[in-house]
């Protein structure tokens, strides 16, 4: 593995360790995903290199919390725990 791959792992683990400490979080519960977008489209890609060689190419971080939310209500029989899922990409550079 090379330097840069290794310092991008690098990188993503300090991120989702600041995540799982201040949302008091496990690491199952943080996924972090690399991607990368060509110019202006729309679509996002996983490797820079789908890009074209003279393309403009923007790199992001894609971070899905899930978690599960107990009411108090649930404490007296009413209602069930709430599924939470939050996705949010992030432009990095």
């Amino acid at each position: 593995m090379n330097c840069r791959l290794l310092l991008q792992k690098a990188k993503r683990a300090t991120i989702s360790d600041i995540l799982e400490t201040s949302l008091s979080l496990d690491e199952d519960q943080i996924t972090l995903t690399r991607q990368f977008r060509c110019n202006a489209e729309t679509t996002m890609r996983s490797a820079p290199s789908q890009c074209d060689e003279d393309d403009i190419v923007s790199s992001y971080v894609r971070i899905v919390v899930t978690d599960t939310y107990d009411p108090v209500w649930t404490d007296f029989g009413v209602g069930a725990p709430i599924a939470l899922n939050v996705e949010r990409t992030v432009q990095v550079s």
